[in-house]
């Protein structure tokens, strides 16, 4: 037998005392004939052994044998359905007459549990695996217990320095953490750049103070959209918009007044908050609602606090657009910008001249998440948001716009870059044909996008997309848009909402939305509908189904003339 070398003996008796054994050869943790059952699967059948303080003991066993499950019953953070557990000869489990005194949270005080390369349980979430202490130790409810990290208002830089805890903060609870902070330090720049020409305006114009020129741009401001509400029919307008939403459909209830004095819009009637972070803070459910407003009120005024001024915008509290603190909103967006159709279901009873059709409004993001190849000199799993759009409604005088953001603005994030950065493959990003709806003016077309691992290895899927159940409608007797898809190449629809797991040898296909028509589709001109044709955005099928029109090859081949022919050039 080895001889134990006095120090490291004493450093034994000094561990052995704190976690209350006396003898270093002392099981500290032993187990007795454990068992556990799920249902009719035995999972654990008798197992029995002993840990000793510093001594080491690896569990070994294919996916699926239960190590995990072993570890959970010994932390009692899953029932066993028999055998003992004994922790420094203190006998724990099962409960009873001898285990009285015992408190389960003694136990996981004095029981640690290291993951070799930072793995987590792989059969939940990350957020699963990290609630599973304040749900099980502390006892803290499990709504409460998923709230995402809360970052109180706080300086970003003080006197032309960045606090680097603050970016440590956020680089650590986000997925893109080089994106993230790289969003925060252009904003921060773009502020800048507007202190600066501020600064050299005021220079240039000789001023001293800004009170005289704010005042009289944020009163001419809102006298400007007072003057254009004034025109629009008095009233009150009432709509209702169904969503995909989550967990469960949700409905976005708007009660639109127009005054003399301003325009109201209130939310009563609107679903209850989600316990998912579809939520959408009152505040950004106001800014999205006066943008909506603002588009076709008076989108000529700068944006000030004069030109909201006329605009009020309310919703009951504990509804999805106001939820209160600590419900999640991290996904505030997915509704958020919807919100600028509801308001235009509303004002399209007032001026229906002047409002859109809807369109997908939703950004259909590619959130992918998997391991690099093996051999790789950066992290060993890679993260991915590369965005993709939808079509937008078609306007009361032209088509809808195609593959473009409204509200947001965002543009699609280009292939180059996501294949540079992420090991994926983009076999195809193209027009949806047929996906614009049906109208005077047709909607705007979606995407065709088809993507799959470039290594064969399988990957998760994030999915938040919307408009897959009840697609963008039309205006005005145009035709919804084409509602948005989610499936694998083999012909396996997915849900398009929570994880997916995609096996490496499988090839994802997103369709994003089209967006809705405006006017009778009968009332296109056939010109238009030759040219959609022509430019492959609606197919020759498709043209006596939604318009009526029947068009023949030689229809397309004297359009292509026509059009060579202008150009000056030969086919």
């Amino acid at each position: 037998m080895e001889r134990q070398m006095p120090m490291e003996a004493d450093l034994n008796q000094k561990k052995c005392s704190k976690v209350g054994v006396s003898d270093p050869q002392s099981p500290l943790l032993e187990l007795r004939s454990l068992r556990k059952k799920f249902g009719d699967i035995e999972v654990l059948k008798d197992i029995s052994l002993s840990v000793r303080p510093s001594e080491v003991v690896a569990i070994v066993g294919t996916s699926g044998s239960g190590k995990s499950t072993l570890l959970r019953c010994i932390n009692l953070l899953e029932e066993p359905t028999g055998g003992e557990i004994f922790l420094a000869g203190q006998y724990v489990y099962p409960s009873g007459t001898n285990a009285r005194g015992f408190r389960r949270a003694d136990l996981r005080k004095n029981i640690g549990m290291v993951f070799q390369s930072f793995n987590l349980w792989p059969h939940m979430t990350v957020i699963e695996n990290v609630i599973e202490g304040p749900i099980y130790v502390k006892g803290i409810p499990r709504k409460e217990a998923t709230c995402a990290v809360y970052i109180p208002f706080l300086k970003l830089a003080d006197q032309g320095v960045f606090n680097d805890t603050l970016m440590k903060i956020i680089r650590a609870n986000s997925r893109l953490p080089d994106e993230t902070e790289g969003d925060v330090f252009a904003l921060a720049a773009s502020n800048d750049i507007g202190v600066r020409r501020l600064s050299e305006m005021m220079e240039e114009f000789g001023l001293t103070s800004l009170d005289e020129l704010s005042d009289h741009i944020i009163r001419f401001s809102r006298e400007a959209v007072i003057a254009e509400i004034a025109k629009l029919p008095k009233g009150v307008y009432r709509t209702k918009k169904r969503i995909d939403a989550y967990e469960n459909e949700v409905d976005l209830v708007a009660t639109l007044t127009i005054s003399s004095d301003g325009i109201r819009v209130d939310y009563d009637g609107t679903s209850p908050c989600s316990r998912f972070g579809i939520n959408v803070p009152l505040s950004y459910a106001t800014a999205y609602t006066c943008f909506g407003l603002a588009c076709l009120v008076a989108p000529w005024v700068p944006n000030n606090s004069g030109s909201l001024q006329p605009y009020t915008v309310t919703a009951p509290p504990g509804s999805i657009l106001n939820p209160q603190y600590p419900a999640a909103v991290a996904a505030r967006a997915n509704i958020g910008l919807i919100l600028p159709d509801v308001v235009f279901g509303c004002l399209a009873q007032a001026v229906p001249d002047r409002v859109p059709a809807e369109g997908a409004s939703s950004l259909w993001s590619l959130n992918a998440h998997g391991p690099r190849p093996r051999g790789n000199d950066g992290p060993a799993t890679y993260t991915t948001s590369s965005v993709l759009n939808g079509g937008a409604g078609a306007r009361p005088t032209k088509d809808g716009l195609s593959v473009t953001a409204f509200p947001s603005g965002v543009r699609c994030s280009p292939v180059e870059i996501t294949e540079a950065e992420v090991p994926v493959t983009i076999w195809r990003k193209e027009y949806r044909p047929d996906s614009g709806g049906a109208g005077r003016y047709r909607g705007g077309l979606g995407l065709i996008v088809e993507v799959e691992t470039n290594d064969g290895s399988p990957f998760e899927l994030r999915g938040t997309f919307e408009h897959r159940t009840y697609p963008p409608c039309g205006r005005s007797g145009g035709r919804s848009g084409a509602p948005g898809y989610l499936g694998l190449a083999s012909g396996i629809e997915l849900k398009g909402k929570g994880r997916e797991y995609i096996s490496g040898k499988e090839r994802v296909i997103l369709m994003t939305p089209g967006g809705g028509g405006f006017g009778a589709p009968a009332d296109r001109e056939r010109g238009a509908v030759l040219s959609d044709v022509r430019d492959g955005l609606v197919t020759p099928g498709a043209t006596h189904r939604d318009y009526g029109v029947d068009i023949s090859p030689d229809d397309i081949h004297k359009t292509k003339d026509r059009i060579f022919c202008k150009l000056g050039l030969a086919q």
